[in-house]
C-alpha cells in the first residue's frame, strides 16, 4: 500500500472528536485553518454535485 504524499489527493481524511478537541486546544491556529479549508472544500463539492444535477435535469 503506497501512502499519499504532500502531492497526491487525500480520499480520506478520518478526525475523531477526541483528535479534534485535542487540535482545538493544542493548535487552535492549525485546527481554525484545517475547519475552514473542509468548508470551503465541502462549498465546492456541493456547488459541483448540484451543477451535476442541473444538468441531468435538462
Amino acid at each position: 500500500m503506497r501512502l499519499p504524499s504532500a502531492r497526491s489527493a487525500v480520499w480520506c481524511l478520518r478526525l475523531d472528536a477526541i483528535a479534534v478537541e485535542r487540535l482545538r486546544s493544542d493548535a487552535p491556529q492549525v485546527a481554525w485553518y484545517l475547519m475552514t479549508t473542509l468548508a470551503r472544500q465541502l462549498g465546492v463539492q456541493v456547488r459541483a454535485a448540484n451543477a451535476t444535477i442541473d444538468r441531468l435535469e435538462r
